[in-house]
């Protein structure tokens, strides 16, 4: 996604970009919907311009129990600075810069928009809480069909150590 350095100038209030989701950097996250959307709004500042809004995706997910696909709708906040130099003075260091020349036309925040998006999806996504999982025997999702398998019982390194007594 491109933002005119004129738009910028101008400023503007909420406003509705949209863009493919094929459009962002490959970086492993796998959309539900071709379209993403940003309601952006740009403020003037000193060293350059404030972006901030909301990010409209919808990813998928495996759970890493049972392996079911889930479907995550994001609603990120944008929070950045356009700046013209790379480091300013008494700039807020919680929010993310990008630096740009003033001879650019136009601004790419694609790589942003992606990291964004890859960093609120959850680490270890489950489908829900209770997740039952897979059954390590036969393989069969435990939360939607049942299953008789027995788990064997093994001998580990550790058994020994449940034998010591402590008073």
């Amino acid at each position: 996604m491109k933002l005119r350095l004129t738009d910028l100038y101008l400023g503007f209030n909420k406003k509705r970009y949209h863009f493919k989701s094929n459009d962002l950097p490959d970086k492993g996250i796998t959309f539900i919907e071709d379209q993403i959307y940003c309601d952006l709004s740009s403020k003037k500042n000193k060293n350059g311009y404030f972006i901030s809004g909301k990010l409209l995706a919808k990813t998928e997910c495996e759970c890493v129990r049972c392996l079911d696909k889930n479907i995550i709708e994001h609603a990120l906040t944008i929070n950045f600075y356009l700046v013209k130099e790379k480091k300013i003075e008494n700039m807020n260091e919680d929010i993310d810069s990008i630096s740009f020349n003033e001879n650019q036309d136009e601004i790419e925040i694609d790589d942003l928009l992606t990291d964004l998006i890859g960093l609120a999806e959850p680490l270890k996504p489950l489908c829900s809480d209770a997740c039952k999982g897979l059954c390590s025997v036969c393989g069969n999702n435990k939360n939607s069909k049942t299953c008789s398998c027995i788990i064997p019982q093994r001998n580990t390194v550790w058994d020994e150590l449940k034998k010591i007594k402590i008073k």
